[in-house]
């Protein structure tokens, strides 16, 4: 068998096993912010699921779940969380989970 040693890197969301803070415009549909989130470059997510505390935001899988959750996608991300919630994120890129710290914040007009 093969071994390595991997680095923890002190800025890597897996690694650190720290909270993420990220401003979102509570206009922005939750599509939209999970979009964000495929390019943000400390997540680069690919298909992820998300909780709140209070709720099931979205989940990938199963389908029963998925299709339970899919209306959220059209919801303003301000109708489904509070300014300073945390979300897990869960991603098949990822080893592990992500907590997301969410602050809203419309940009100025």
């Amino acid at each position: 068998t093969h071994t390595f040693v991997s680095e923890r890197l002190k800025d890597c969301a897996v690694c650190a096993n720290r909270k993420i803070d990220v401003t979102i415009d509570p206009r922005h549909t939750l599509t939209q912010v999970i979009e964000q989130w495929k390019q943000h470059p400390s997540l680069l997510l690919v298909n992820p699921s998300i909780v709140s505390k209070e709720k099931t935001l979205y989940m990938v899988a199963p389908e029963q779940l998925e299709q339970m959750t899919r209306p959220n996608l059209n919801q303003a991300i301000g109708n489904l969380v509070q300014s300073g919630d945390v979300l897990s994120v869960t991603d098949p890129s990822k080893a592990t989970g992500i907590q997301i710290r969410v602050t809203l914040s419309a940009p100025p007009q």
